[in-house]
């Protein structure tokens, strides 16, 4: 819908139902909306921005229309479920070397300001030729290489099938209780080809 639509209910996806027992606020809030306040509000989450030409400049994640969705993948449960973009992120969510994790909870690699905008940003796309590869998400600042993360917009399907294992496998198959060390094999043997010190960074997956 145009940014500069207000929201209804005719427009919203889904049913929506009213409040089936409207209860009375104990204390009213302070806050009080001002014109622009509602105009915003009433908007949506529509990006109402000035910017038309893709760059994302609060760094925030935003889903890649390029992004390869994989309807094929869906989970098999009795759900109507779609695929939809995720946020993909290395290290893992759940681990103490995850850039969300603050050092205040023992975080080890905490993210600053910028948060997840000082990952390496990248897309999983698909290519002109049918396969699926990993490209440099341009809409936001070129990487540097000396990142210590990495977020990706990628199929919901891949990311979460992908990660299932580790939780419903991996973690009670190897014991792994809080606080254990465990390595992970990036398999860096397969992009022993790989060419960092160019201007383009186009590498090859190879078995070894």
């Amino acid at each position: 819908m145009p940014a500069d639509e207000r929201v209804t209910q005719s427009t919203c996806s889904g049913r929506i139902q009213p409040i089936s027992a409207p209860q009375p606020m104990p204390e009213l809030p302070q806050r009080i909306w001002a014109d622009e306040d509602w105009k915003r509000i009433q908007l949506g989450y529509a990006y109402s921005g000035t910017r038309t030409d893709g760059y994302v400049p609060t760094k925030g994640f935003v889903a890649h229309p390029k992004t390869f969705l994989h309807p094929e993948f869906r989970p098999q449960v009795p759900l109507p479920t779609l695929d939809k973009v995720n946020c993909d992120e290395v290290p893992f969510a759940s681990t103490y070397e995850s850039v969300g994790l603050p050092a205040s909870a023992g975080g080890v690699n905490p993210a600053g300001t910028a948060g997840g905008g000082e990952c390496i940003q990248t897309v999983a796309a698909k290519a002109d030729d049918g396969a699926e590869h990993l490209l440099d998400d341009t809409r936001y600042d070129a990487p540097t290489f000396s990142e210590k993360c990495g977020r990706s917009s990628m199929s919901g399907f891949v990311n979460q099938g992908a990660m299932s294992k580790y939780g419903n496998e991996f973690l009670p198959q190897m014991r792994i209780i809080d606080g254990d060390e465990y390595a992970v094999d990036a398999g860096q043997l397969w992009f022993r080809g790989c060419d960092i010190g160019g201007l383009n960074l186009i590498c090859e997956m190879k078995k070894p």
